[in-house]
């Protein structure tokens, strides 16, 4: 059971905005054209998890919208998941539970002064990912021991 909400992230590569895929958003966007509320869970995992250089975009087959992994907007989306059941779905922050799935979290590998250009360009995200991450986590633990909420963080 996915509980009251989910959200994942996504780039949509068409209108070159954020997406962020929620129940919430689901049940309450409607006649938007342009944008995939409407999405299912599993179309809504293949849009968040399609990282450039391993996965071709995402492809919505109703719209054509094309979607990438939402890395770019929130390495780490708690503390939007965190603002999004606190602020539109009004809910106790004692009471919020988050799980967050498939953030990087490894260090940088060292490069030689000739390394190649590809070399480099595969090794982008680990060079900023790691300070991404656990900013996001300090400033989720730090909102929700604020609100007395006992926050777990668990990486696989």
């Amino acid at each position: 059971m996915l509980g009251d909400e989910v959200l994942f992230t996504a780039w949509d590569i068409n209108h070159r905005t954020p997406r962020f895929f929620t129940k919430w958003a689901k049940k309450n966007i409607k006649n938007d054209k342009t944008q995939d509320y409407s999405l299912s869970l599993d179309q809504m995992t293949l849009a968040s998890a399609a990282i450039p250089l391993y996965f071709y975009p995402y492809e919505h087959k109703k719209t054509g919208n094309l979607y990438s992994s939402g890395v770019g907007i929130a390495e780490s989306p708690s503390m939007f998941a965190l603002q999004h059941a606190i602020e539109r779905l009004k809910k106790d922050p004692k009471t919020i539970r988050l799980v967050n799935v498939g953030n990087i979290n490894s260090l940088p590998q060292k490069l030689s002064t000739k390394a190649s250009l590809l070399a480099w360009v595969e090794r982008l995200p680990s060079l900023y990912s790691e300070s991404k991450t656990h900013t996001m986590k300090y400033m989720t633990t730090a909102i929700l021991n604020k609100f007395k909420n006992k926050y777990h963080n668990f990486e696989i």
